[in-house]
């Protein structure tokens, strides 16, 4: 016998075995494919959700503005007139005390007078 006899004659056992290997390999790799899969329309969704609400207003919808005061990024909403401030933002405020809540008042006032041509009276 030579050996592509003995291989085609091998132990059931034996090629029950090497069938199930490459079974689990197959399984294993499905898996890996999958969670990958998995992992980028994950992404993909995130970055499409992003897309729609990068830079709106969570009141309204409508679209924000960023402005800087003091090192301090302030958005504004073009629709409604609301104010957000990021992460850390309200502290930096607190600390600066009167001037700058004064400062801001003034250029939110300016801003949407400007934007809706209201003569100012002050």
């Amino acid at each position: 016998m030579d050996n592509e006899d003995r291989e085609r004659f091998q132990p059931l056992s034996k090629r029950r075995e090497e069938e199930e290997y490459f079974l689990q390999s197959d399984v294993e790799l499905v898996r890996k494919m999958r969670r990958k899969l998995d992992q980028e329309r994950e992404a993909k969704r995130l970055s499409q959700e992003q897309e729609l609400h990068w830079q709106r207003c969570p009141k309204c919808g409508g679209q924000m503005i960023e402005r800087e005061e003091n090192k301090v990024k302030i958005d504004i909403c073009e629709r409604c007139g609301g104010l957000f401030l990021d992460k850390g933002e309200l502290e930096i405020i607190l600390k600066m005390k009167d001037t700058f809540l004064d400062r801001l008042s003034r250029r939110v006032d300016s801003f949407f007078t400007r934007g809706f041509d209201i003569k100012r009276t002050d």
